[in-house]
């Protein structure tokens, strides 16, 4: 299967070529006859036995672009199951099979402020749904934070789910549902601890509860040791732990898996992480505005995205015009580059439009228009 973008006019495509599929089926049919919410509207274009499916994709993001430099929480993990949960509800109303489905997170689209889910649907497509599903949550097991205990014993309890043999989406629910009312006793029972603290009558957990907790976070350790980590790494075990049962309980993990001796430094030397003699100055770079009543945009770090969401950006372009997410810029080996970030209104360099997703070099004087807003790359 083929896939690449395009931009017509304000409108950005996610195009595939699926080959040999043909566009004359049901999938097709009764997508084209109803709108269904959380699938990707699409088109079809033939010409002679080439057939291709165009994808409105405009002002959405990719979940991968979402989580590319930012830890996926809790809440998100819920919304994201939830979502794909529905749509795969309307999809039986339809009579749509699951197996047609990318679950590729390159291929899931979310509303950056909803987290709301849109589905590409590839007519013909035969894939091992439960198998894909499973990637994903491992996927998003790879990219939680570590340190937020929430996020970690949701994503591993799901990863773990779907591990088991026939698993069905309804197993999820149910987990989430579960989760959610542990959550609502969890409060409960932290705001009866903040009584206790007041009243100065203090309470202790039950010693089976301790013990499911410490047998879930062996297997949650060793997984993540396995898959992630390597061996001989125990800080992401100790944090973890540390999290879940505080300073008073008992340790499972023994001191083999710390690292050996002779690895370790010695006496109150600091060891360098890198070599920070410079042969060349330091650059800092800028996007100077071409019009009045503009500020710079001081580029500090990289990738550096401007847009106007605030939660997901480096720096906040404020114009209605100007995409949540619409350019991203990065440095490799002194040179830079410009990307297009699906923006509805577009990005062009030196007077080039870029297609949504494409990448251009950037050089020193080059004029960068965002949307309508115009800028020299100095």
């Amino acid at each position: 299967m083929k896939i690449s973008y395009q931009r017509q006019m304000n409108h950005n495509y996610l195009i595939m070529e699926p080959g040999s599929t043909s566009w004359n089926n049901y999938e097709y049919r009764m997508l084209a006859a109803n709108s269904v919410r959380g699938i990707l509207h699409f088109q079809v274009s033939q010409i002679d036995e080439e057939i291709r499916f165009y994808y409105e994709i405009t002002s959405k993001q990719p979940l991968s672009r979402l989580l590319e430099s930012k830890a996926v929480r809790a809440d998100q993990i819920r919304l994201l199951v939830w979502g794909i949960a529905r749509v795969m509800e309307k999809m039986e109303q339809y009579l749509l099979s699951e197996s047609r489905v990318l679950l590729e997170p390159d291929y899931i689209y979310v509303e950056p402020e909803s987290y709301g889910v849109w589905l590409c649907l590839v007519p013909g497509l035969e894939q091992n749904f439960p198998e894909a599903f499973g990637r994903l949550l491992e996927y998003l097991l790879g990219k939680v934070d570590h340190q937020d205990k929430e996020s970690v014993v949701l994503a591993y309890g799901l990863y773990q789910e779907t591990q088991k043999e026939n698993y069905g989406m309804q197993d999820l629910l149910r987990l989430l549902g579960s989760e959610r009312t542990q959550k609502k006793e969890k409060d409960e029972i932290e705001q009866k601890d903040n009584w206790n603290d007041q009243t100065g009558i203090t309470r202790q957990e039950p010693m089976e509860r301790r013990e499911e907790k410490r047998n879930f976070l062996r297997c949650l350790t060793d997984w993540w040791h396995k898959r992630k980590c390597g061996y001989g790494n125990p800080q992401i075990t100790q944090a973890v732990w540390d999290e879940m049962f505080g300073d008073q309980a008992e340790r499972e993990i023994q001191s083999e898996d710390s690292a050996p001796a002779e690895h370790l430094p010695h006496g109150n030397d600091t060891v360098l992480l890198a070599d920070f003699t410079f042969d060349s100055p330091v650059v800092l770079r800028r996007l100077c505005p071409l019009d009045k009543g503009a500020e710079d945009i001081v580029i500090a770090y990289y990738p550096f995205v401007i847009g106007k969401q605030e939660n997901l950006v480096d720096y906040v372009l404020l114009h209605d015009t100007v995409s949540r997410l619409h350019l991203r810029i990065d440095r490799e080996n002194n040179r830079y580059f410009l990307q297009d970030l699906n923006s509805t209104n577009g990005t062009t360099v030196g007077g080039y439009l870029l297609e949504n997703n494409e990448s251009v070099e950037l050089h020193e004087g080059d004029e960068v228009c965002i949307a309508k807003y115009r800028y020299r790359f100095t």
